[in-house]
């Protein structure tokens, strides 16, 4: 994808992530692992990604 997709790629990301702390407060913890690291991760590195 270009670089024009970055604001797409961070909004879903951070819409996972949104999901899996909500998802970690009220139904599971193990939430916060399976769905809310990885879109940290992945947030991490799309904006590393989006430095060089």
């Amino acid at each position: 994808m270009a670089r024009s997709a970055f604001p797409l790629k961070s909004f879903f990301l951070v819409c996972i992530l949104v999901a899996g702390v909500y998802g970690g407060l009220t139904a599971s913890r193990k939430i916060l692992f399976i769905q809310a690291a990885p879109a940290t991760v992945g947030l991490l590195l799309l904006g590393i990604g989006a430095l060089m």
